[in-house]
């Protein structure tokens, strides 16, 4: 089975303020398939300088960049249907869900997993489950910590990681999730109630 990992950064922590979107696409072996990556005009243009400290974006950049709505299709298209993972899901799914919710975008259901809670199921004595705590544990790759792509591919990697041959077929993919405890959240279906006008500057 296929799936998308997935990685946001913000701008602030306002509704519909992505800045930065990263999607990596990969199939039941752990091999990346496809990438996406985008900056995003947030909806609020005001850019926290804590976290701008973080992901070290350009604001001039993001704010020339296509809001959310406009990269929406692109997006929903990349992910078509398929699993969607996310290191500290409540964060990037809570980032998706917002936006959905203030843009009034039309969405279908999204399953989609953690990787930081499943790794807390599987190896239960780490030290640390952040990102790049688990990409140096498993010895993954250097990389750049934060930067929306990166973050996805890193992420799932540490997802193959942590059901291998699992992913093989859906059926026992669910039934080892089940022997671990853990299991898989939906994003709920959300209908589009809004027309959305693309900003002109």
């Amino acid at each position: 089975m296929e799936y998308v990992a997935l990685d946001f950064e913000t701008a602030n922590n306002e509704a519909g303020c992505g800045c930065a979107i990263g999607l990596v696409r990969f199939d039941e072996e752990g091999k990346e398939q496809d990438s996406f990556y985008s900056l995003i005009h947030p909806r609020i243009p005001y850019f926290d300088p804590w976290m701008t400290s973080v992901h070290q974006l350009d604001s001039r950049d993001c704010l020339k960049a296509p809001q959310f709505p406009e990269l929406w299709p692109v997006l929903q298209d990349f992910i078509k249907g398929d699993l969607v993972v996310a290191h500290f899901a409540q964060f990037d799914m809570g980032v998706l869900r917002r936006t959905l919710q203030v843009y009034g975008l039309q969405s279908d259901p999204i399953r989609y997993v953690c990787t930081c809670n499943l790794g807390r199921k599987i190896w239960p004595n780490l030290p640390c489950y952040k990102l790049s705590y688990l990409v140096q544990y498993l010895d993954l790759a250097d990389y750049h910590q934060h930067y929306a792509l990166d973050d996805a591919l890193m992420c799932g990697r540490v997802m193959y990681r942590e059901c291998g041959s699992h992913l093989l077929d859906e059926e026992g993919f669910h039934r080892y999730l089940s022997e671990k405890h853990y299991t898989p959240k939906v994003l709920p279906a959300y209908a589009n109630n809004c027309t959305f006008l693309p900003s002109q500057g």
